[in-house]
């Protein structure tokens, strides 16, 4: 219905065109709608797909969460508002906690884990115990309003006490009448929460136990992987060789009920890098640290023996003598030889049981030895302070250094799979076997050893570097020196099964590790001057050509500003090992 004067319209379009499209847009274009008014009405069906969207959502969600190796936080930010979506509230919160055990002893706070279980101060035993009834029942746990629950469980109050929430729900996560994990609602308002509320959530189960089942795995992975890598020769490497030898022993049994031949696990021409990471002077640093302890202790004797001379304990006084004597003559500057350790242990043990007896028969005398035997307790006792501060120090360098080092072998790893071995000296050694029989599925070639080359001289200047930076942080300045071996030509390295270790195979292999424990305190050739220095790299080497890689990185860092001071020197003769030669590089800090 409109008053407006109407525009001429063209009969051939409304009579000629078929096609309703065309039509209505001339329509739009021609007519002036809004000198028109339409009235009616219409008829609309409306269905309510929230809920459905929502699960498919979550489901789409539930799954890249399964196939996500990054464990994207973004995702399960997703997931907790997409569950909030489809249970039509805002004030609901979500957690989860998988039932996870080690040891047949529950763990938790793994990872990016949420929830009150999770972060609850109660202990896991009994949580433990909580995942244990929720199992047998196979029900979830739902209280709508915690102030109003009469029958409310121990547990639950608990774990809810000193929190604001006053609605909460555990749901059990099963997979074939075992349970997962747990997942968790938890609402600050009353009655936010019930059995109707989360009725949506049981589309989702199989998903959920899904989830919690990969999590399952990948926490078993994740522990057998560690041990693989850190106790045991077994490592991801060389696991393959492991497996077809014992294939080959479980034949033998098959076939001739026992095993009849030894199968060996051997790894031909593998290239060996070698590290040594020392604490400069550890020994001297160790024995000065003991004779400081011994000179408290001294006084502390003297203090005693002044202390006991009015109750004639002859005996007592006697030893208390002799471990004055032994402090007197030990005080001089030599090493302490184990021998010599040995005397002192046996004089404070055998005094130790002399002066519990005379407090016995004494009691008056019992302030003076309690006193003394506090003193020289080793792990809380005045008498031990210097040991104490030594130990602490040295396991906060070694602890650096043994992080940084594995850092290395992780990328190392990357580059080429590798069998990677470390042990504790005063400092930390290793030995890293590099090759195309660790892996013959892949080739090996110089620049995978080039690169690994480069890390290796990376993360040896990391090492000094941060020894430097935390010497100020140490109760006992330690600091540390670095030293690179390089074999002149490729070994073989084989499983000893006895020792349950890898070992070089061959008599010219066996010189390499010869070599290995006598460079350490190698000097300068005419020189009293040890080769390996604070803030410096050494590189022990026969050939010029062995170290042309290493020669060629350290010109390229140094014009870089990384190092300075390349030197090339000549090293003194060892027992059996002559015409030894080094690189040696100072660290720079830029």
């Amino acid at each position: 219905m409109s008053n407006a004067e109407m525009p001429e319209i063209d009969e051939q379009i409304i009579n000629g065109t078929t096609d309703d499209d065309i039509f209505l847009k001339y329509a739009l274009k021609t007519l002036p709608l809004t000198s028109f008014k339409f009235r009616g009405f219409v008829v609309l069906t409306l269905t309510d797909v929230t809920q459905q969207q929502s699960l498919a959502y979550i489901k789409e969600r539930l799954w890249k969460l399964r196939a996500d190796e990054r464990h994207d936080k973004s995702l399960f930010e997703d997931l907790h508002i997409a569950v909030k979506s489809l249970l039509n509230s805002n004030k609901i919160e979500i957690g989860a906690m998988p039932f996870l055990l080690l040891n047949d002893k529950m763990v938790r706070k793994l990872d990016d884990d949420h929830g009150l279980l999770c972060n609850s101060k109660i202990d896991e035993t009994e949580i433990c115990t909580f995942f244990k009834k929720i199992e047998a029942s196979g029900k979830p746990v739902i209280i709508s309003d915690i102030r109003k629950e009469s029958d409310l469980s121990l547990f639950v109050s608990k774990l809810l006490k000193s929190t604001p929430y006053l609605s909460y729900a555990a749901i059990p996560i099963m997979y074939q009448q075992k349970i997962l994990g747990i997942l968790e609602l938890y609402a600050s308002e009353p009655d936010i929460i019930s059995a109707e509320k989360i009725k949506p959530l049981e589309s989702l189960y199989a998903e959920l136990a899904q989830l919690m089942k990969m999590g399952h795995e990948i926490f078993q992975h994740s522990i057998h992987e560690v041990i693989s890598n850190r106790f045991t020769v077994i490592q991801p490497s060389v696991a393959w060789k492991f497996n077809e030898v014992a294939f080959k022993y479980f034949q033998q049994q098959m076939t001739h009920g026992k095993v009849i031949e030894t199968v060996p696990i051997v790894f031909e021409s593998v290239f060996p890098l070698y590290g040594a990471v020392d604490i400069r002077n550890s020994s001297l640093i160790r024995n000065n640290a003991i004779r400081a302890d011994w000179q408290l202790q001294l006084q502390w004797l003297q203090k005693m023996t002044k202390e006991l001379a009015p109750f004639n304990l002859l005996e007592i006084q006697k030893l208390i003598q002799r471990q004055i004597d032994f402090f007197n003559k030990n005080n001089i500057d030599r090493p302490i030889s184990s021998e010599t350790i040995s005397i002192w242990n046996t004089l404070d043990r055998t005094m130790q049981k002399l002066v519990k007896v005379a407090m016995q028969e004494k009691p008056e005398i019992v302030p003076i030895c309690q006193a003394y035997i506090e003193a020289i307790d080793i792990n809380t006792g005045s008498c031990s302070i210097n040991r104490r501060n030594l130990d602490v120090s040295m396991q906060q360098v070694i602890s650096g250094i043994d992080l940084l080092l594995d850092e290395m072998n992780k990328k190392m790893q990357q580059i080429f799979p590798a069998y990677y071995n470390k042990f504790r000296t005063d400092g930390i050694e290793y030995d890293l076997y590099v090759g195309k029989s660790i892996n013959p599925q892949m080739d090996f070639n110089t620049e995978q050893l080039h690169m690994l080359h480069a890390l290796q001289l990376e993360y040896m200047r990391k090492v000094a570097l941060s020894n430097a930076a935390q010497q100020h942080a140490l109760l006992v300045p330690l600091q540390s020196t670095q030293l690179i071996f390089v074999n002149t030509d490729v070994i073989d390295i084989t499983f000893r099964e006895d020792e349950k270790r890898f070992d070089v195979e061959g008599a010219y292999n066996i010189r390499y590790q010869m070599i290995k424990k006598r460079i350490d305190k190698i000097h300068l050739l005419d020189s009293s001057e040890r080769l390996t220095q604070p803030g410096k790299i050494a590189i022990v080497y026969f050939n010029e050509s062995d170290v042309a890689d290493y020669r060629t990185q350290l010109q390229e860092l140094k014009e870089k500003g990384m190092f300075s001071n390349l030197e090339y020197l000549e090293l003194e003769e060892l027992q059996g090992i002559t015409g030894l030669k080094a690189l040696r590089v100072t660290i720079e800090d830029i």
